[in-house]
């Protein structure tokens, strides 16, 4: 069994959390990697000047060659689901597993192992949900103490692992990285086109230092809003598709997303309208990120 495993890595100043998130990602690569007996292909999709940051156990493919700033008036430049997937499932196209995961987690020891030993019961592909450790101690000499942590479980999605051969079958429209959103258009793609998927909602296999800005924020920075907002559009559009075209026969599961996502995008939309943003959800969330990191950190 063959995994190739893809990451998107960026180059971000230090006061991101992913300025010390990544570097912990790379570590955890290489000990999972070495932890295991698996032939395992660990490689990175980027933009050019990002390259110099990925360290020399992951092999760089090719650049990206857009982003999200050639589809209209956005701050931050995110690359493309479907270009990073392209071009990490054409330099892979004999692997038997393709796997991606956000930068910013890293990997328990045993996490090819165990991904290996799951997939011989009969899966063919897989959501691992995170573990969100304390973010109290950030260094790689820390990872010792990071796997100590049991951490909370998280509930969105961030690890996935599919089938190579079922790549072609998923429809990603023009959804991007790094916005609120992608995981429900890879996840959606998984469920839609795997025989048998499965979600790991509480397994350690995976953690993230902290909590992250991209879902305290989501709501409350008006840059990400906008960028959320376009990605929450590209989810109803994948998931709409899968309900009018779909050979399943239950797709309850499907419409109950695309609801989610109907309500999600008038929680958008009222955080660009000025006159409601004082009273919305967001800015309760503000509130309780304050106290939340008050607390934490007292």
């Amino acid at each position: 069994m063959r995994f190739a495993h893809i990451i998107n890595p960026v180059k971000v100043k230090k006061d991101r959390d992913l300025y010390f998130a990544q570097p912990v990602t790379f570590e955890t690569f290489k000990i999972a990697k070495n932890f295991s007996n698996i032939d395992v292909i660990q490689c990175s999709v980027q933009y050019e000047e990002d390259r110099d940051i990925i360290p020399d156990h992951i092999k760089i493919l090719d650049n990206l060659s857009y982003s999200v700033l050639d589809k209209g008036d956005f701050k931050y430049k995110l690359p493309f689901i479907k270009e990073i997937f392209k071009i990490g499932y054409e330099n892979n196209i004999d692997a038997d597993f393709l796997i991606y995961t956000d930068s910013d987690i890293a990997l328990m020891p045993n996490f090819y192992l165990s991904i290996k030993n799951i997939l011989e019961q009969g899966y063919d592909s897989i959501i691992v949900n995170r573990r969100d450790i304390s973010d109290s101690k950030k260094e790689i000499k820390d990872i010792p103490y990071m796997y100590s942590q049991v951490g909370v479980k998280h509930s969105g999605w961030d690890c996935y692992i599919i089938k190579t051969s079922d790549y072609k079958k998923f429809n990603f429209e023009e959804s991007i990285v790094g916005a609120v959103g992608d995981g429900e258009i890879i996840r959606a793609n998984m469920i839609d086109n795997s025989k048998n998927f499965i979600e790991l909602k509480n397994e350690h296999l995976t953690f993230h230092l902290g909590i992250s800005p991209r879902l305290t924020g989501q709501y409350s920075d008006i840059d990400w809003v906008k960028l959320n907002l376009y990605n929450n559009g590209q989810a109803k559009i994948v998931i709409q598709n899968i309900i009018n075209n779909s050979n399943q026969k239950d797709l309850k599961w499907a419409e109950m997303r695309l609801d989610f996502l109907k309500n999600r995008e008038k929680l958008y939309l009222d955080a660009l309208n000025d006159s409601n943003r004082f009273f919305g959800y967001w800015k309760l969330k503000k509130i309780y990120n304050f106290f939340s990191k008050h607390f934490r950190n007292s």
